[in-house]
């Protein structure tokens, strides 16, 4: 979220009307391999393992994407500085302390 929100804030400074930036990383990753980090980083926080499981009766789709962000790099000067595993712990994290503050304001309200 932090390289969307600068990314954002610089398409803002230089002007929004100029087409199109794609603002991401370059790496391409399958779907498995975000479940996978997601599963990962689960068993690490929360000592909990995630058992993935896969729906082979749907047709394969896309393997993996990945941004091009060469006019954003190049018209924006924006790189990406978080790594995608850094980026999903963040948000675990933000959805946990999420989660305890609604449930705590709950609480208050009965």
């Amino acid at each position: 979220m932090d390289d969307a929100v600068e990314g954002i804030l610089a398409t803002m400074k230089h002007g929004i009307n100029k087409g199109p930036y794609n603002i991401g990383t370059q790496d391409r990753f399958r779907i498995s391999d975000v479940a996978n980090m997601i599963r990962d980083i689960a068993l690490k926080r929360y000592k909990k393992h995630i058992k993935l499981e896969y729906d082979v009766s749907r047709p394969t789709g896309v393997i993996g994407r990945a941004a091009d962000i060469t006019r954003a790099r190049e018209e924006l000067g924006f790189e990406l500085k978080v790594p995608l595993w850094e980026g999903l712990e963040k948000t675990m994290e933000w959805i946990e302390k999420d989660i305890d503050e609604k449930t705590r304001r709950a609480k208050i309200r009965l």
